[in-house]
């Protein structure tokens, strides 16, 4: 794998890192109300970040789409593991039953699924431009992904 070193790719490997130490300092406190969704937050997050960054410091297409597939993980968790956060954290514990967390997270576990299964990402993506601009390819997504 090549790899071109750019600003963009070294500012998202510091979010990275700064991600993981937010991961790291809730974890230590996750007796605290919220502290748990939000060191699983953080963790996906530096992961998302980490992914993008090696995604835009990759120099050739097969090595942009695997970052880019395995960015997925972080993409499609943020989002629930956010509302878990804020549920925990303003004290309805109540609501937040197994049935629900896996109601919750069928939507993120089909896209990670689909992105990581396919040979060319034919399911959420329509078309990629491969003409790289400023790094980073331009992705066409299909309605699933929005």
């Amino acid at each position: 794998m090549q790899i071109q070193y750019t600003i963009y790719s070294l500012i998202l490997i510091i979010s990275s890192v700064i991600s993981l130490f937010l991961a790291w300092s809730a974890w230590k406190r996750r007796g605290v109300s919220g502290a748990l969704y939000l060191s699983l937050l953080f963790l996906l997050v530096a992961e998302w970040s980490l992914t993008s960054a090696l995604e835009i410091a990759s120099a050739d297409l097969a090595s942009k789409l695997f970052w880019a597939k395995l960015s997925y993980v972080g993409i499609s968790t943020v989002a629930p593991l956010w509302f878990l956060f804020a549920l925990d954290y303003t004290q309805n514990q109540e609501v937040i039953k197994r049935p629900r967390v896996i109601f919750l997270f069928l939507i993120p576990a089909a896209v990670i699924y689909l992105a990581l299964s396919t040979s060319s990402n034919d399911d959420i993506l329509s078309s990629i431009d491969t003409t790289i601009k400023q790094f980073n390819i331009c992705w066409r997504f299909k309605p699933l992904f929005l």
